[in-house]
């Protein structure tokens, strides 16, 4: 490797852990020959939107497949995507329950908890239709691909609802 090279660079990091991700991602555009597979083979997390559902939901999922599924990210740390979709759900009330809870509300008819502390629209008991749900969705995607303005547009405006009352 030492004698194919034809120079050397230095990027300074400020941490350990932005080194660690400069390096996956520098890894990942550029393919290099000698260093193929990250070094110690650790996955980031994503947070993933699953699109081609026909009731969307966002996860955190470290391992990106082609599915169907958008992708943001990857994140440096499991808690830091965690918190950051928890923040979103509040703003965003999307679905980020499984299969299978989804499928047990939707039987007994009464959604789960996330409904009842806002961070949910309950398409599963069908409190919002399938067409609606994709609303929030969407907006959550326009605002991760960096479309903020009509997203605070509308927090001022809910703020200044919320502070006239």
């Amino acid at each position: 490797m030492l004698e194919a090279a034809a120079r050397v660079e230095w990027i300074v990091c400020d941490n350990e852990v932005e080194a660690l991700h400069l390096e996956y991602n520098l890894i990942k555009r550029h393919r290099p020959r000698y260093n193929v597979r990250y070094t110690d083979d650790k996955s980031y997390p994503y947070l993933a939107l699953t699109v081609a559902e026909e009731i969307p939901r966002a996860m955190v999922r470290r391992n990106p497949r082609k599915d169907g599924t958008r992708y943001f990210g990857p994140y440096a740390h499991a808690y830091a995507i965690r918190e950051t979709l928890d923040l979103l759900l509040r703003v965003f009330p999307v679905r980020t329950c499984s299969q299978g809870v989804f499928d047990r509300c939707r039987r007994a008819g009464r959604p789960c908890l996330l409904h009842h502390i806002g961070r949910c629209a309950a398409p599963c008991v069908d409190k919002v239709s399938p067409d609606a749900h994709r609303a929030p969705v969407d907006d959550l995607i326009g605002f991760l691909e960096g479309d903020t303005d009509a997203t605070l547009a509308s927090l001022e405006q809910r703020m200044a609802a919320e502070a006239a009352s």
